[in-house]
């Protein structure tokens, strides 16, 4: 790769990393597995999983938990990416997901969400 060519930055929101237990569930889900959640954004997130092959099924909505509480709840979402994340003993992939349309108490809370985490406090 040439040096002086520059990686121009396509996500329209920072995202955040998440040090706390944030989990998503898929909706519709075959598995009824949880994910942790690694990082965050007003647009989105990104959730890791362990696996070779990438994540099939359709993916139409999400509900979070943060700690043991339900904290949004069937979410519009949308697939954007899914990568591997290591070439370890066990692989691991990472999902990128983008939001939909939010209703206004979904906005607010994610607003919060997002505030908090920024500031470095639990929510």
């Amino acid at each position: 790769m040439n040096a002086d060519k520059k990686i121009t930055e396509r996500r329209a929101h920072k995202r955040l990393p998440i040090k706390e237990r944030v989990l998503v569930f898929i909706i519709p889900s075959a598995t009824g597995s949880l994910y942790h959640v690694v990082d965050i954004a007003e647009g989105g997130l990104a959730f890791r999983y362990i696996g070779k092959e990438e994540m099939t099924g359709e993916i139409s909505r999400l509900s979070m938990l943060v700690g043991d509480n339900l904290w949004l709840d069937s979410v519009p979402v949308s697939p954007s990416f899914d990568v591997p994340i290591n070439n370890g003993y066990i692989p691991m992939r990472k999902k990128g997901i983008r939001f939909g349309s939010l209703s206004s108490i979904q906005k607010n809370k994610l607003q919060d969400f997002l505030q908090r985490t920024a500031a470095g406090r639990n929510v």
